[in-house]
């Protein structure tokens, strides 16, 4: 069975934003925001944009609360997170089609400013030296993490924009966590069967990693993820530090920020991950998102007719993911280029679905491209959202 992207992506980083959610239809949010807690500055995209937005959730959200029984009164509460959630997603964040628009930070930014609602960011201190763990049947790595007085191996994960426990993980720490809808899974995730996930919006205790320390994260609590671990460190821990992951000896630094330099590839950030410029087989190059969670390449298979890629004789497998698993086939790549690197014959996986065309990238790097260079990660301020707009990344050859 082939493991490539087990994670719920941008769907997660409405944890990031939940706060703000909740006040859309007059509810208490589910985080407190937190007054010690510094905030980016906003940026006003356009008042009329985010206050039409803000009335087209709130009337979205009022017409599914009016639909429901009398009988889920009880209920109010989840039915109104649910209600919400639901209409931010097609309102703000997806266009007619069910896809991530391509303008969906600053509708998003257009209705927090709106709504005067400041998203807290997380406080970052001290610096860390790790070790990394190997998982031998698909080359992820692990990371170890501190959290509370538990020290638990997390996956190191650049594609996911908020850092996930496993719902036993979160039970164990007696984390309180809001119920999110798991028919939205399906837009963000592989598998058929999200209707069997539990998912929760959960806040997050100080986690930890070397002596380097942030506080203040929303994450996910998730059952059924299958992970190599407790959890997944996300983006909304790691783009608080510069990076350099050494793949070759398996350890990872986090160190103070620092300014990109002249060389190196400029990465474009959304949502909370990185995406950078990819050719395949020496076509133009596409948007990718860049995976230490990934262990192979993953593509469409509009993108794979697109380049040419023959899937004659491509083997079917079985792809496992949050919500169970879907068929995908699997082939090669002549070459893979980033950054000017080109690496040859590297496995790719081609989805059936239609997850990479929702989430609005061609495709995914995944470890198998990845781990064969030593990785310099920079990223810029968070926006008013809480992400980096910007990263860099400097590859240089492990061998």
């Amino acid at each position: 069975m082939t493991e490539v992207s087990r994670r719920s992506r941008w769907g997660r980083t409405l944890g990031a934003i939940v706060g703000m959610i909740g006040a859309l239809v007059g509810v208490q949010s589910a985080f407190p925001l937190r007054q010690a807690a510094p905030t980016a500055k906003l940026t006003l995209p356009s008042a009329s944009l985010g206050t039409s937005l803000l009335r087209q959730v709130q009337s979205c959200a009022q017409k599914q609360l009016l639909s429901q029984p009398r009988d889920l009164v009880q209920d109010f509460w989840l039915t109104t997170q649910r209600a919400s959630l639901t209409c931010f997603m097609e309102q703000v964040v997806l266009d007619g089609t069910g896809v991530v628009r391509g303008d969906a930070e600053m509708r998003m930014q257009a209705v927090i400013a709106a709504s005067g609602v400041q998203v807290p960011l997380p406080e970052a201190t001290g610096v860390g030296r790790v070790p990394l763990t190997l998982v031998p049947e698909n080359k992820l790595l692990t990371v170890p993490v501190q959290v509370e007085n538990r020290r638990l191996p997390f996956l190191l994960d650049t594609g996911a924009s908020s850092t996930i426990l496993t719902l036993e993980t979160a039970r164990s720490l007696k984390v309180a966590g809001t119920p999110f809808p798991n028919e939205l899974l399906r837009y963000f995730v592989v598998g058929q069967e999200c209707d069997r996930v539990v998912a929760e919006l959960v806040p997050l205790p100080p986690l930890a990693v070397g002596r380097s320390q942030v506080s203040g994260l929303n994450g996910m609590a998730l059952s059924r993820v299958g992970l190599p671990g407790s959890g997944v460190l996300g983006m909304d821990f790691l783009s608080s530090y510069d990076l350099l992951l050494n793949p070759k000896t398996r350890e990872l630094l986090l160190m103070a920020r620092s300014p990109f330099p002249p060389t190196g590839t400029v990465l474009v950030g959304k949502l909370g991950v990185m995406t950078a410029m990819v050719s395949l087989n020496g076509r133009p190059p596409k948007s990718f998102l860049l995976d230490t969670g990934a262990s192979v390449m993953v593509i469409s298979r509009r993108y794979a007719q697109e380049i040419g890629l023959s899937l004659k004789g491509a083997e079917t497998v079985e792809v496992r993911g949050f919500c169970g698993s879907e068929k995908a086939l699997r082939t090669r790549l002549q070459t893979v280029e980033l950054g000017g690197w080109v690496r040859q014959n590297l496995e790719v996986v081609v989805l059936e679905g239609s997850v990479l065309e929702v989430l609005g990238v061609d495709g995914i790097v995944g470890q198998n491209y990845l781990n064969q260079f030593v990785q310099h990660w920079r990223f810029s301020d968070r926006n008013s959202l809480g992400f980096p707009s910007l990263g860099h990344l400097v590859l240089v050859p492990v061998d």
